[in-house]
């Protein structure tokens, strides 16, 4: 009888998305699919197929590729008004970090995938360290919007950090993160005359 861990390594769709935190355990070919944009040495691309684990239609599923190897998986989700979230997005750890081929690869991949798509990527209620690191770094790339307490303001990570990510107590006296939201718009895209 086969381990679940041998069983995981056989399984290409398994392998994809073996547990938190290290979802992409080995590399895996990459699938025929729609090209989104490039990043560097990277490919952002659409497959053709639905992905296994992420049958919903309201859900995408898009591969980084790097050297015919799928190297990060980003699924989104669309939501009303135009706008976006990136559910938990998985980047395999030898492209990871510094690792990576191109400087701020995550925050560049939300980017592409905001003006190519040409929706708002927002950010979920809660964030780990890892999230909170990617919109950081983002807003030093191009402006990220913070919906905080109601106002929307352009998001600057020295001043704001605190704020973004202060608690509070509600009427019952529990404590709780305050409900802050961040947001990339698409940059506009122009005709050339």
């Amino acid at each position: 009888m086969k381990s679940f861990k041998q069983y995981l390594l056989e399984a290409p769709e398994m392998a994809l998305h073996s547990g938190r935190p290290d979802y992409l355990s080995r590399l895996v070919p990459s699938v025929p699919g729609k090209l989104i944009g490039k990043i560097g040495s990277y490919s952002l691309i659409r497959p053709h197929e639905e992905h296994p684990l992420y049958p919903d239609a309201f859900e995408k599923v898009y591969h980084l590729v790097h050297k015919k190897q799928i190297v990060g998986i980003f699924p989104v989700q669309r939501l009303l008004g135009g706008r976006a979230t990136i559910f938990n997005p998985v980047i395999h750890k030898t492209h990871a970090g510094k690792n990576a081929k191109v400087k701020d690869l995550v925050p560049k991949v939300y980017g592409t995938l905001a003006d190519k798509l040409k929706l708002t990527i927002e950010s979920g209620d809660e964030q780990t360290r890892g999230s909170r690191s990617v919109w950081r770094r983002l807003a030093g790339i191009r402006p990220v919007h913070m919906n905080y307490d109601g106002k929307v303001t352009v998001y600057n990570p020295a001043k704001d950090e605190r704020r973004a990510y202060s608690t509070m107590t509600d009427d019952h006296g529990f404590s709780r993160a305050e409900l802050t939201r961040f947001q990339l718009r698409p940059k506009k895209l122009t005709r050339r005359k």
